[in-house]
């Protein structure tokens, strides 16, 4: 599978992020080749400013899987709407990843902290109520 990605602003700053993965792998992609699961085979970086990017060309490993995490319009919260860890976890599953639970909370503890702790603010306060 080929796929073209462009990691500029949108509208109101809001930005995407691409997480692929294959197998128990599961990545935030940063921008370089990720061994058995994405090849960067070009990039075209364009100068602009605060609207400067870059337009990636990637081709992924055979049953490899990626989902495009984008910001929500007015809040520009990541997973806008999800109400506990399970259902951030059902978004990445039904992209096609099958990593183990614990191997995607770990990616997203790490490269969007701020987004898991108001993940789990939310299932607390959801939980506190006997929701």
């Amino acid at each position: 599978m080929e796929m073209t990605y462009n990691d500029g602003l949108k509208p109101r700053s809001r930005r995407d992020c691409l997480f692929v993965g294959h197998g128990e792998t599961v990545a935030e992609f940063t921008g370089e080749s990720i061994h058995g699961v994405v090849a960067v085979v070009g990039s075209n970086y364009e100068k602009n400013g605060k609207w400067s990017n870059t337009t990636y060309q990637l081709i992924f490993a055979k049953d490899a899987w990626y989902m495009i995490s984008e910001q929500s319009w007015e809040e520009r919260e990541r997973f806008h709407g999800c109400r506990s860890v399970a259902d951030v976890v059902e978004l990445f599953r039904a992209a096609g990843c099958a990593a183990k639970e614990q191997e995607i909370v770990k990616c997203l503890d790490t490269c969007m902290s701020v987004t898991m702790k108001r993940i789990r603010e939310t299932e607390a306060a959801i939980a506190s109520v006997g929701g």
